[in-house]
């Protein structure tokens, strides 16, 4: 790229999962090309696999994924052909032993040499790859790839600090989309209806994995039901299995909250799921899934004002502190859950804590802070 090029001439490849389906990591990929739209030429490369409906962090083979991704390997070849010194974003590096492979024989073999290729880092755990046997040297092989590596929040880099130098390391926050940004007249108006409801609402969004934890929100409301709290929990999300879509209607008659939950699928619009957000007071995810990084459902009840009860998990620390926007609570325990919501249902602390989340978000996630910083990384790169 040449010194002094305006910023409208310069390419720049965004390759990973894009909508649909609609899940965290492919709306942040479509954020992060939108962002750079209008200001540089973006070309979005999508390398989702067919029929694919979530993130997968299993280790079972899959050849037709392996022939989904031989064929992308060519139509990556032959799109980044065109500019071979474009700046690459790629958004699918993968943490797991399988993706590993398929990242090292498929993907990067994909990236002209020289060109300079940021991988941005959706997923946690990727340090595994440093520690397992199988897959060190071709790790730091990557490292020595890479012009940098993009993370969602300090920590998630610092676990990768003993193998990526500190100045290929990179940290730029996930923030949310448009259609589910809420203005601060609209957070304003839902703290002052506040005190006038009768029925405390909890919200859950997020995929319906088993380690998101809905089963422990599931139970954390028949404990506080059963204490005669007046309380309504609402679940968005699709389910993975049908076992688990069981399971959870099982735990709910178990709890007997019938009349207390309410599932609304996971084909919402993305209108709707603000709705949600700035209807609920708690939004609660209890999360112990192994790639947690920073759940764009906590960013957006940030924004809709929304007291967050969360896990420490992956980078959720970073984004609520412990008794100022919520609560962090131990994954797994569905007592903790109950007993942090039951503190939320002070009036005087939710106000608190609901103006803490939005200036929390102002501060850190709002739309227009992220993509500056997004607009002076790609705009740096020589």
């Amino acid at each position: 790229m040449s010194v002094g090029k305006p910023h409208s001439e310069i390419e720049v490849f965004v390759v990973g999962r894009f909508p649909p389906p609609v899940d965290g990591q492919t709306l942040a990929t479509e954020r992060i090309a939108s962002f750079l739209d209008g200001r540089f030429r973006v070309e979005r490369l999508n390398t989702q696999a067919p029929g694919e409906q979530r993130v997968r962090t299993d280790a079972r083979p899959d050849f037709r994924r392996v022939f989904h991704y031989t064929r992308k390997r060519r139509e990556l070849c032959s799109a980044l052909a065109s500019n071979d010194t474009a700046p690459v974003l790629w958004n699918s590096l993968s943490p797991t032993f399988l993706g590993h492979w398929r990242d090292m024989l498929l993907t990067l073999p994909a990236f002209a040499p020289g060109q300079p290729v940021f991988a941005v880092m959706h997923r946690a755990t990727f340090d595994r790859r440093f520690n397992s046997v199988a897959t060190a040297m071709t790790a730091r092989a990557i490292v020595q790839r890479m012009h940098g590596f993009v993370f969602l929040t300090r920590s998630l880099a610092d676990q990768c600090a003993p193998w990526i130098p500190e100045h290929k390391r990179i940290i730029i926050p996930n923030t949310v989309d448009d259609e589910v940004l809420v203005s601060r007249k609209e957070v304003q108006s839902k703290i002052a209806g506040a005190k006038s409801r009768k029925t405390f609402r909890v919200l859950f969004v997020s995929n319906m994995l088993l380690e998101k934890g809905y089963l422990d929100v599931i139970r954390a409301a028949g404990i506080l039901t059963r204490q005669g709290v007046n309380l309504q929990v609402h679940f968005a999300g699709g389910w993975t299995s049908a076992s688990g879509e069981r399971e959870f209607h099982d735990v709910v008659a178990s709890e007997r909250l019938v009349n207390h939950v309410i599932h609304h699928g996971g084909t919402l619009s993305r209108p709707d799921i603000k709705r949600l957000h700035l209807d609920a007071d708690a939004f609660v995810l209890p999360s112990y899934h192994p790639t947690e990084t920073l759940p764009k459902a906590i960013l957006e009840a940030l924004s809709a004002g929304t007291p967050v009860v969360a896990s420490r998990q992956g980078g959720i620390p970073e984004m609520i502190d412990d008794g100022v926007e919520g609560f962090i609570v131990s994954a797994r325990c569905p007592q903790e859950i109950a007993d942090a919501i039951q503190r939320l249902m002070d009036y005087d602390r939710w106000i608190k804590m609901s103006k803490a989340a939005r200036a929390r978000f102002d501060e850190k996630y709002h739309p227009e802070v992220v993509r500056e910083q997004w607009i002076e990384l790609v705009g740096s790169i020589r």
